[in-house]
């Protein structure tokens, strides 16, 4: 029988490991405390200066791995703003499939701040530039939403952010497309106020024929 995997006592040493001039050392060092880092984020946090210069170099291959304990830290330490900013830095892996209260939390926090300024660009023609990286969050959520089968929660998520686009991919390749669509009529008719948008999504519907 395999022998228990032993959590370590500290993170002291793999800390050290990050000022080291060898890459590879440093790779370690990610890798091992991105296992323990919510064990242990009050050590890494002494660190975190050496952690966001591993980020902001950007020769160093692992920088987004670096972003990623970065942003559990962050979290941890309470501030959701910056653990948001290098979540959304730390590209793939920020696992929106993981279900802990860590990434729960940062995607609720995510697809908030999309939807704020999609409503800004859309409803109220403001110029605000919506980062590419937090897009992809939404759209990797969505996709998530449609590969579990929750073409309900992926409707929401998607007239929230204000995306007729994604609306009539949902609708096309859900399984019951009346359903799908009777739903998200619902959910308009509850969430979405402006009476432009509205009004798109109406033709929106009347458009369709299946």
């Amino acid at each position: 029988m395999a022998a228990a995997a032993v959590m370590p006592s500290s993170a002291a040493g793999l800390l050290t490991l990050l000022d080291d001039e060898n890459d590879e050392l440093k790779h370690y060092a990610l890798v091992h405390l991105n296992k323990v880092v919510h064990e242990f984020w009050f050590q890494i946090a002494s660190y975190i200066g050496s952690v966001e210069a591993l980020y902001e170099d950007d020769e160093f291959k692992d920088r987004e791995l670096a972003a990623l304990i970065a942003s559990k830290v962050f979290y941890h330490l309470g501030e959701l703003d910056s653990a948001l900013t290098y979540a959304l830095g730390a590209g793939a892996h920020f696992d929106v499939d993981e279900q802990s209260e860590y990434v729960q939390t940062l995607v609720a926090r995510c697809l908030d701040q999309y939807f704020e300024l999609r409503v800004k660009q859309v409803e109220q023609k403001l110029a605000v530039d919506v980062d590419a990286r937090l897009v992809q969050v939404v759209e990797r959520m969505l996709d998530r939403c449609c590969a579990h089968g929750q073409y309900e929660q992926a409707v929401g998520v998607a007239l929230e952010g204000r995306r007729l686009d994604r609306l009539e991919s949902l609708v096309a390749q859900a399984p019951d497309k009346p359903g799908v669509l009777a739903y998200a009529l619902r959910v308009c008719q509850k969430l979405v106020v402006n009476r432009d948008f509205r009004q798109q999504v109406s033709g929106w519907f009347d458009e369709l024929h299946w």
